[in-house]
């Protein structure tokens, strides 16, 4: 899924899904001209267990 404007703070959002509930997520470089991007990628399984309109 890719990011829209209001994940200003991705980086601190993944910290958490990592350190407070043991999420595996990593981050993948993807080059392109110029430098390089991150993309993370959720390994861990997830449900999804309510849904809120």
């Amino acid at each position: 899924m890719e990011v829209a404007t209001w994940a200003y703070r991705l980086g601190a959002y993944v910290h958490t899904l990592r350190r407070e509930y043991g999420l595996a997520i990593d981050m993948v470089h993807e080059p392109h001209d110029g430098g390089w991007h991150g993309r993370y990628v959720l390994r861990s399984p997830v449900s999804i267990l309510e849904h809120s309109p």
